[in-house]
């Protein structure tokens, strides 16, 4: 196992191609039990085309979502019932041969499936709701990552011969866990029998550093399995370690990233470009390529308006990613490539 400290340099360009990208672009599509036609109009010859009119560092694709099912035919998960053509095998296939590395949206501590088969892998709030919080949580002391995550990361890398994963669902989907492992592994740390409820309550700070101690055991897990599988597979913790989660760096990530919010993309880019910088990894940060002007409305925002945010991050030695959604059919609406390839020249 690589679990030497010293063994792990992300900074190695021989080692890290992170070190070197500039663009890059993210397809996911949050494949669900709903979907009929996933992959149904993608083709080789029309990613092609399309991957070369932006022509991107790097490719982000659709892998497993918040809804847990994935859009590809895995063996040792819920594959999503509406999948007619792997698009994972198209968009491996294609970078390969436009020579661009391929890294999975995947979806961690928030599976709403993982959930729905496994009530046992859930986070319990403290009135013993399941899914604790906003989101449909797994529990970071169950064995959702020992038995679902990391032997579903390691079928990607062999079958796919994936490049990276861009971990989505993380930090941000976390929150304390009040399920017997978890009441059991505080006593046992601290002496408390009775984990408080709310942060206006005694001991808050000691539960709540308790489940930022678990949430970093869970991704040193991945990062090290999928580490010792391929070590040029770079993994990435959305929002890990930035202004969202400031704290020294320990876990064996290979670089910091995250998805800025779709509305006032600026504001956000220049607080976290300025400590992303100064954290000694390499980083990049994702623009949204839509917009919600109104609710339920996804608008696709023009070049002049994501070159002013990518403009916030290359100015302080970042890279840029796009976030575009496909169709579910996973064909890349044209005119929207069209207006990505524009920003990738301003950049």
């Amino acid at each position: 196992m690589r679990r030497n400290p010293t063994e792990w340099d992300s900074n190695n360009p021989e080692r890290n191609w992170h070190t070197t990208v500039f663009f890059g672009l993210h397809y996911d599509l949050h494949a669900g039990a709903q979907d009929t036609v996933l992959g149904a109009e993608l083709t080789p010859e029309h990613l092609r085309e399309e991957l070369l009119k932006v022509r991107p560092d790097w490719v982000q694709c659709d892998c497993k979502g918040h809804p847990g099912y994935t859009s590809w035919p895995t063996e040792t998960g819920s594959a999503s019932p509406g999948i007619v053509k792997d698009a994972l095998r198209i968009h491996r296939d294609v970078t390969r041969e436009l020579g661009m590395p391929l890294v999975m949206h995947y979806s961690g501590v928030w599976d709403n499936r993982a959930v729905e088969l496994h009530p046992d892998w859930a986070r319990i709030g403290p009135n013993g709701e399941t899914g604790a919080g906003h989101v449909m949580g797994t529990c970071n002391l169950g064995p959702y990552t020992d038995e679902l995550m990391i032997p579903q990361m390691i079928e990607l890398i062999e079958k796919y011969d994936v490049d990276g994963f861009w971990v989505d669902g993380e930090n941000w989907g976390t929150s304390p866990c009040y399920c017997e492992r978890c009441r059991a592994a505080f006593e046992t740390e601290t002496g408390l029998t009775e984990p408080p409820k709310a942060s206006s309550e005694p001991n808050w700070d000691l539960w709540a550093a308790f489940h930022r101690k678990l949430f970093e055991a869970h991704v040193r897990k991945y990062a090290e399995a999928v580490h010792e599988v391929k070590p040029t597979c770079q993994v990435c913790s959305n929002w890990m370690y930035t202004v969202a989660e400031p704290d020294q760096i320990k876990v064996p990530i290979d670089y910091q990233s995250g998805d800025f919010t779709p509305a006032w993309g600026p504001s956000w880019a220049e607080i976290e470009s300025r400590f992303m910088d100064s954290r000694g990894l390499s980083w990049d940060l994702m623009a949204w390529g839509f917009g919600n002007p109104g609710q339920g409305s996804h608008t696709f925002k023009p070049a002049a308006h994501l070159c002013q945010e990518a403009a916030c991050v290359i100015a302080l030695g970042g890279a840029i990613s796009i976030y575009d959604t496909p169709q579910r059919t996973g064909h890349l609406t044209g005119w929207h490539q069209d207006t990505l390839a524009e920003v990738a020249r301003f950049c």
